[in-house]
């Protein structure tokens, strides 16, 4: 398979992954929910201080998608419960989902993370259907191509990111 044709198939890949953030943004959750969720939404990110530390924690979840079998409903379930604190951040805020799941699209850094996501996810499946037709020598050097390139995505999203943070900081309420 050439690398044109994977790289499409990781961006089809890549909307999925999104569809998912966005049913969890739309789920409904109740008051207590929601700040429950925020509570400890400000944990996790409290002690994130630099773009490495958000890089670490994408590639945590990305090589998680490249596991066979398992990695796939895994991620699917950490993208939706991702989805799930845009709800909170909606409940708690009183802004619509919509515009809370657009916003990293907007700023960029969102559309490089789900695109690298796609890149892991899409080579992940297929490293199961490799395993299954015993083919997997095959596969590993192409998809480790694309896994450098979503590496090198993810970081750039990661400096994106954080530069984005570090520069609202200032002029977002305190329950963002």
């Amino acid at each position: 398979m050439d690398y044109e044709r994977r790289f499409f198939r990781s961006l089809l890949t890549s909307a999925f992954l999104y569809l998912i953030l966005v049913a969890g943004a739309l789920t409904p959750l109740s008051g207590q929910e929601a700040e429950d969720r925020m509570r400890m939404l400000q944990e996790v990110t409290a002690g994130i201080n630099s773009p490495l530390q958000i890089f670490a924690n994408n590639l945590l979840v990305s090589l998680l998608m490249l596991v066979p079998f398992i990695g796939h409903p895994l991620a699917a379930f950490v993208i939706y419960n991702t989805g799930l604190f845009f709800s909170a951040l909606s409940t708690t805020t009183n802004l619509p989902p919509v515009v809370l799941v657009l916003t990293p699209l907007i700023t960029v850094y969102g559309a490089l993370e789900f695109i690298a996501y796609g890149f892991f996810f899409y080579h992940g499946l297929r490293f199961s259907y490799a395993i299954l037709r015993r083919r997997l020598k095959e596969e590993l050097r192409p998809a480790l191509f694309m896994v450098v390139i979503g590496t090198i995505v993810l970081l750039s999203a990661a400096f994106l990111e954080y530069l984005l943070i570090e520069s609202l900081a200032n002029f977002l309420p305190s329950s963002f």
